[in-house]
């Protein structure tokens, strides 16, 4: 196991440089639900605690400029230090656009789409339509042109509500996950049931991810304390871990492509690092310590060349960076500079801008700055605990290795953010596994 400091996780990590450029802010009477945003296009939808579902388009060069104009971005100190974003509100069904210049925001439509609340929304992979599941039983196909609902499907009598929704690039599928923790996947042209598999997990499956491009049938979820991998066409579970110790509120793939490394957010603040190589999902590999006290409410790699990063959004406001291979908390941004808004939803526009969400609000970041050098932050040391060792060997011998040694574990960290900052086009959009936002429905 690696040296410990006497800080840990998010205590160590320096504020981010980044700044938002758009935050869009949801009155209590209809609070944000579930948000999307489009594979190809400054586009994304929004989905509420009343059912509207709204279509919205950005212009964010304008958005950057506006904010550069106004002040240059400073690399830390105070909120107010920060420059000033532009700022909607969304207040049931009237949108307020008087502080939007030159239309840099608009609302292409909004529909009522559901009687309940919106729950989960997704894109397809071409960008053409909108899946939408309620808490009113109903899945809805919306045209993203026209906002009018071109198909609908309601669930089975008796079953559970729907938490989680996924579409995939390569087949016609519609996979649902519900509070019950069954699994059941529509034909997106009829939008007709086609398989089933009943208790992938005890109680409710908060995350979804496609095991593409390995297979286009397999997937692995979370939900409750567990995680599994299952078979759609063959309506099989394959591989089920151990129980953990807290919930499995989210999860996504380091790596879409090679999948060695599955990351899960967890009730306690922890980040679990699971190697379906070395053990097929029975337990936990190694983890990060991000906050105790705090939840990981939503996970979501960062798609640098690497893949060695990755954002956790934590139930007190924050958004942090990972650094996935050495275990260390690198950075963080206030999506709620007081605490109230978790960030149950993180997600990347298909220019790499972070987007963070909860119920009071979204925000769209920056992808025009600069961290701090690596040479000028505290020293860092792994936060990853070692105690799975039993199941994977030389791979967590070396990193612990390698965290014993301070200056190497800075040299690595500086390689790694340039290389992220230098490489990140190199991925597309498309390798995106959905959105691994987890919502606190309680009846909604």
């Amino acid at each position: 196991m690696g040296k410990k400091s006497k800080k840990k996780g998010i205590e160590k990590a320096h504020r981010s440089s980044a700044y938002p450029i758009l935050e869009i802010s949801h009155s209590i009477s209809d609070p944000l639900f579930a948000a999307a945003f489009h594979p190809s296009a400054n586009i994304f939808a929004t989905g509420t605690a009343k059912g509207y579902l709204r279509l919205m388009k950005y212009d964010a060069n304008k958005l950057e400029n506006a904010i550069v104009q106004q002040k240059e971005p400073v690399s830390s100190g105070a909120e107010e230090e920060l420059p000033p974003w532009t700022s909607i509100g969304v207040y049931g069904e009237e949108v307020d656009l008087d502080d939007v210049i030159n239309d840099d925001v608009q609302v292409c439509w909004k529909a009522n789409q559901h009687k309940k609340s919106c729950r989960d929304i997704k894109f397809d992979y071409e960008g053409k339509h909108i899946y939408t599941a309620g808490h009113d039983g109903i899945l809805k196909k919306t045209d993203v042109e026209t906002g009018k609902a071109i198909g609908e499907t309601s669930i089975e009598e008796g079953s559970s509500a729907i938490t989680r929704i996924l579409t995939v690039p390569n087949k016609n599928f519609l996979v649902v996950g519900d509070e019950g923790g069954d699994i059941t996947c529509y034909d997106t042209k009829s939008m007709k049931k086609i398989y089933h598999i009943a208790k992938v997990h005890d109680d409710t499956v908060n995350c979804i991810n496609s095991c593409i491009p390995k297979s286009d049938y397999k997937f692995v979820s979370v939900g409750s304390m567990t995680v599994a991998n299952w078979d759609i066409r063959k309506e099989k579970v394959l591989h089920r871990s151990e129980q953990q110790d807290d919930e499995l509120f989210s999860s996504c793939w380091a790596d879409q492509e090679t999948q060695k490394t599955l990351l899960g957010g967890m009730a306690g603040g922890i980040v679990t690092l699971w190697k379906p190589d070395l053990n097929e999902f029975e337990d936990q590999i190694s983890r990060i310590n991000i906050n105790k006290n705090e939840s990981v409410q939503s996970v979501i790699s960062a798609m640098d060349s690497a893949s060695r990063f990755a954002y956790a959004g934590l139930s007190d406001g924050k958004a942090v960076k990972l650094d996935v291979e050495n275990g260390q908390v690198i950075d963080f941004r206030n999506h709620s500079n007081d605490g109230t808004d978790d960030v149950d939803g993180l997600d990347l526009d298909y220019e790499y801008r972070l987007v963070t969400f909860g119920m009071d609000k979204l925000k769209i970041w920056t992808n025009k700055y600069d961290d701090p050098d690596s040479s000028e932050e505290e020293d860092l040391d792994s936060d990853s605990d070692s105690e799975f060792n039993n199941t994977g060997s030389d791979e967590e011998s070396e990193n612990a290795s390698a965290s014993d040694n301070e200056e190497e574990v800075q040299k690595d960290k500086k390689r790694a953010l340039e290389t992220d900052k230098k490489t990140k086009s190199k991925n597309k959009k498309a390798k995106k596994n959905g959105n691994p936002s987890i919502r606190r429905f309680e009846g909604l």
